[in-house]
């Protein structure tokens, strides 16, 4: 029997460096301009997932000059102690209040200075509230710990051009992790520019947008046994969505693929280099984001079919072909410029700059893709056939992208008619943003799932709910 890869790490001294680091703190300002602030002792203590400081009320001024000069020693001055000197990342204070003494909250603290980080080996942990999909990728094999646990196909790694990450889910004490560990040593913008490409991709795919506290850990070898510097930085609080494009339990529970079907993991790497190299899709898979997380129908549909126009645009850069829907040279051929140009000349109703509104920008366009062309290009090019509810879907993007709303009641409420079609335009959406990176495989169709639960609400029973279309598709 051929023996299952698996890959070691060390995690153990990683926590206990988190918990040393969210010890108290007894601290002062190595140096500061501010007379108030000199060897004025600051205490730095872990408060739920920030870390909280006290500080006493030496200052003489109004309450919003205080805050600004103590948020301006954070962000520029090192703290200290006997042992070792720390900092914080700029505009660092969360909140505060004042009285005798200053209390408030802080949402980063660096063991030692940023730029200590650089040229590194670098690890990321981050705190989440169910279990890592890392098995839901290809090419995921089982991990070994030190803690003396196996993680069946718990790590992955994924490459980024000259760079390499692990990706890997560790549990302690009843809670959830990732690790992400460099292979290489690097820099830390690097380094965090990779994590947060990494973590918008699994959002996108997986519906799970992580958040909370995070911790950087630096070491001189990439086993992580010895620790040498510290970052935490806290962000925006977790948030789950169900407009998740991807779920391996699905694809087999309701029989889609007989085997268990994994993302592919080089399409997973080529998404997250698109989003470090490529602005324009960056864009996308922001505005995706934010109509994932937008609990409003309207508005729903205007972030996808502004993704969808962005995500088109973007195909047709890269499109060599000639969009011209008759050819260039039979057109050019024909004259048909020339001639609607002098008829236009010779007209004695027209003024002039109606002349050279239409001369300037209508017949240069003449032929030219309709914006529902150009819509319909990309998928003519990956040879997507779209059923009738998808190619009407597409003309959505007129209606939402110029402030109006497309006729027809399917489903009873203004709500659960545009949630319909907002998630007609993300199925859309999403088959072009995979094509792009390469995707072949199975892709979630939310409005089916829509379409389900909204009938079941107006009381049907199951054995009377028809649905034309399948919860997933594959592409």
């Amino acid at each position: 029997m051929k023996k299952k890869l698996s890959k070691h790490k060390y995690v153990i001294s990683t926590f206990n460096e988190i918990e040393n680091f969210q010890e108290d703190k007894h601290l002062v300002f190595s140096q500061t301009e501010f007379e108030w602030l000199k060897n004025n002792p600051v205490r730095l203590y872990k408060s739920d997932d920030y870390f909280s400081f006290e500080i006493e009320n030496r200052a003489t001024q109004l309450v919003n000059k205080t805050t600004e000069e103590l948020d301006f020693a954070f962000s520029n001055f090192q703290m200290i102690n006997k042992e070792y000197s720390y900092s914080c990342l700029p505009y660092t204070i969360q909140k505060i209040s004042s009285g005798r003494k200053i209390n408030g909250t802080i949402h980063s603290l660096v063991k030692g200075k940023k730029s200590d980080f650089n040229n590194k080996h670098l690890r990321f942990v981050q705190q989440i509230s169910k279990i890592a999909k890392v098995g839901c990728i290809s090419g995921a094999i089982d991990l070994s710990t030190d803690q003396e646990i196996m993680y069946g196909v718990g790590i992955i790694r994924l490459s980024f051009s000259n760079y390499s990450i692990d990706v890997f889910r560790i549990s302690k004490d009843k809670q959830e992790f990732i690790f992400i560990d460099s292979v290489q040593s690097i820099l830390i913008e690097k380094f965090e520019k990779i994590v947060k490409a990494f973590f918008q991709i699994y959002s996108y795919i997986f519906g799970v947008s992580c958040g909370g506290e995070s911790y950087i850990t630096s070491s001189n070898s990439s086993n992580f046994i010895v620790t040498d510097k510290i970052l935490f930085n806290r962000k925006q609080d977790e948030k789950i969505h169900d407009n998740y494009i991807f779920d391996s339990n699905e694809i087999r529970k309701y029989e889609f693929s007989k085997s268990f079907f994994q993302f592919p993991c080089n399409v997973f790497s080529n998404m997250c280099n698109r989003i470090i190299i490529e602005e324009k899709y960056q864009r996308v898979i922001n505005i995706i984001h934010e109509a994932n997380l937008n609990e409003y129908s309207l508005s729903t549909c205007i972030l996808f079919s502004s993704a969808l126009e962005t995500i088109s645009s973007l195909i047709a850069k890269n499109e060599k072909d000639s969009k011209s829907p008759i050819d260039v040279d039979r057109f050019t051929e024909s004259e048909i410029i020339d001639k609607l140009e002098e008829n236009i000349e010779k007209n004695k109703i027209l003024e002039k700059k109606d002349k050279n509104f239409l001369i300037n920008k209508r017949l240069p366009n003449l032929n030219k893709p309709t914006n529902v062309d150009k819509l319909e290009s990309p998928f003519v090019k990956y040879k997507i056939s779209l059923s009738d509810d998808f190619k009407k879907a597409l003309k959505y993007r007129d209606k939402y992208l110029h402030g109006s709303i497309p006729k027809g009641n399917k489903f009873g409420t203004f709500r659960a008619n545009n949630f319909n079609r907002a998630y007609e335009l993300q199925f859309l959406v999403n088959v072009l943003t995979l094509k792009y990176v390469g995707y072949t495989g199975f892709l979630k169709n939310c409005s089916a799932e829509m379409e389900y639960y909204t009938k079941k609400e107006q009381g049907k029973r199951d054995k009377d709910i028809v649905i034309n279309h399948p919860l997933y598709y594959e592409i």
